[in-house]
């Protein structure tokens, strides 16, 4: 039964499409949402970068010094999920924020030259996956200076949160989206094979001879058909005339032997 309702096939392919195109486009929606996510992040991160880059300093024992806290307090929360440190390239010294409390973020061992910005993922201090932007800079004491890797990250927890909600919301619009394309698609189908319904009443009444030939009016699609039923009833018509024809004649040619046969 499937397999020879032409409307049941069209509807099965449209279910498909939509089913792969929205699919697609949920993967599409999601990936672009956690690249903004990440951007605005990092842009956020950057700022944190550049507000503790104004405020740390040298000591002339070569300690670092960095006295004025950050405004989310979060910084100053245990293990709250963002943290930021200060590594010393030369001595080794390091300043951390009370989030992170005894714990050291490894760094990548990687180049990174002075005022560029890297983000990567990092282990936090409770094996979490940090989001993290670093940035190299050179700071400068008399004549010589010093370089500092400046680090903050964040939690992805709270990305992957992020993108967690997002799914449900993207999911719940595009079963809606789902539903009214197929209906669409339906009432498309519909009319789209309501012609052939039209040319199935037509060739009724050329069977209940209502009608000699199927109307000229069909879409131009189903034309050919329409034209090559219409010839095959013309030359049905056209044998019957000529048998007609013929058995007038042979009626008529046994008219007389029978006319002679009686007298």
């Amino acid at each position: 039964m499937i397999a020879k309702s032409l409307r049941l096939r069209l509807s099965i392919a449209a279910a498909i499409s939509l089913a792969i195109a929205l699919s697609v486009a949920g993967v599409a929606l999601v990936f672009l949402f956690e690249r903004q996510v990440e951007r605005r992040i990092g842009n956020e991160l950057d700022t944190y970068i550049r507000q503790i880059s104004a405020n740390v300093s040298v000591e002339p024992d070569g300690s670092l010094r960095f006295d004025r806290p950050l405004a989310d307090p979060r910084f100053e929360q245990p293990l709250s999920g963002l943290y930021w440190q200060i590594v010393d390239d030369a001595s080794g010294a390091k300043l951390r924020s009370r989030s992170l409390w005894d714990h050291v973020i490894g760094l990548p061992d990687h180049p990174l030259e002075p005022g560029a910005v890297h983000h990567h993922d990092m282990v936090g201090p409770s094996g979490e996956t940090l989001f993290t932007s670093e940035r190299r800079i050179v700071y400068p004491i008399g004549a010589s200076t010093r370089r500092l890797r400046i680090t903050v990250g964040l939690d992805r927890k709270e990305i992957n949160d992020a993108r967690r909600e997002f799914i449900g919301d993207v999911a719940a619009s595009l079963a809606i989206l789902a539903v009214v394309l197929l209906l669409a698609s339906w009432g498309q189908i519909v009319i789209g094979l309501w012609p052939l319904e039209a040319l199935r009443r037509s060739v009724n009444a050329v069977r209940s001879g209502q009608q000699k030939t199927i109307a000229v009016d069909e879409p131009e699609e189903i034309m050919p058909l329409v034209d090559e039923v219409n010839s095959l009833l013309e030359a049905r018509a056209k044998a019957v005339e000529s048998a007609k024809a013929r058995a007038a004649n042979l009626a008529h040619g046994l008219k007389t032997p029978l006319t002679v046969l009686t007298t």
